[in-house]
């Protein structure tokens, strides 16, 4: 018998919604959603593991869906192959494609990866995350990269027709939960009128998060699991608590300034204006195209009026 495959991707973008996005698609009676998020398969070199990851669909056969939800996935300037991989892979998939204003992106995945130890260790990128947010934005691909947002539709589109892509604005998403998600199953082609519960606590909230500390995963590492064992439990509560109050960097939040979000603006402004277009967009609900309101953050959340997914910033602990 032939493994059922998954056939719907979330592909981004981080910091858009996806966690949340990823629970609703998963409440409609012929979507199957795999338990585990952000799977990661694609961006991974070879060889992958086929049969592993087969078997986070196993149980949705029966289903007129199956998907993943992987961020990462959009990421085509550091990741070139992933399009072309899913498309071989799965070729009438739909893909379904989260973003956001950019400025405000860049805060919440600057939280997000000191939450997930970036700045500690490599992950998919070859590179650890600077501890300076400014020359962050600039320099780890998943700030700016995962932000030229028509580059990386368009390396999609190259593989998957127009009909089996959908783009959602985070904001507007936010803004109408249960809107989007009708559109979202019409797009799918299943039944838009599904009971969905759009709980705000299934979101990805950064509350209660605290900044990554690699020293004991890395103390652990090192003492072999006999001697552990033979600690007291006392001890070793002790022992983990000296080594989580060792000191972390110094981390600079400092936000971009006016400059340097010009900058930025500059680099992106035609990924946004060829968004807006392919979406026909007749304004500019991320108040982007206008210099007049150049600064680092400017999201206009007033426009939109949700207080859905509002989460709290990563405290250092």
């Amino acid at each position: 018998m032939t493994a059922a495959r998954p056939n719907l991707f979330v592909i981004g973008a981080s910091k858009c919604g996806t966690t949340f996005f990823h629970d609703l698609l998963s409440q409609h009676p012929d979507i199957f959603m795999s338990q585990k998020k952000e799977l990661c398969y694609f961006n991974r070199p070879a060889p992958r593991d086929l049969k592993e990851y087969l078997s986070m669909f196993s149980e949705g056969g029966d289903h007129a869906f199956r998907g993943e939800s992987s961020p990462i996935y959009c990421e085509t300037l550091s990741f070139p192959n992933v399009p072309g991989d899913i498309h071989h892979f799965s070729p009438e998939a739909k893909i379904i494609y989260l973003v956001r204003e950019p400025f405000s992106r860049f805060r919440s995945v600057w939280a997000q990866t000191l939450c997930t130890g970036h700045w500690a260790e490599k992950k998919f990128y070859g590179m650890k995350m600077p501890t300076v947010y400014r020359e962050a934005v600039f320099t780890y691909p998943t700030f700016l990269g995962a932000c030229h947002y028509w580059t990386n539709l368009n390396n999609y589109r190259r593989y998957f027709s127009d009909r089996n892509i959908s783009v959602i604005l985070f904001e507007q998403f936010v803004a109408d939960v249960q809107g989007t998600m009708r559109d979202v199953f019409t797009f799918l082609g299943v039944d838009p009128e599904a009971h969905i519960n759009p709980d705000p606590r299934k979101q990805n909230s950064r509350a209660g998060k605290a900044i990554y500390r690699p020293w004991g995963k890395r103390f652990g590492s090192l003492v072999p699991d006999l001697v552990k064992d033979m600690l007291p439990p006392i001890v070793r509560l002790k022992l983990r608590d000296t080594i989580n109050r060792l000191p972390l960097p110094e981390f600079d939040h400092t936000d971009l300034s006016v400059e340097e979000a010009g900058v930025i603006r500059q680099l992106l402004i035609s990924e946004v204006k060829a968004l807006y277009e392919f979406l026909d967009i007749q304004n500019d609900p991320w108040n982007f195209m206008s210099s007049a309101g150049s600064g680092p953050f400017l999201t206009r959340a007033d426009r939109f009026q949700s207080p859905m997914l509002a989460g709290t910033r990563c405290q250092e602990t």
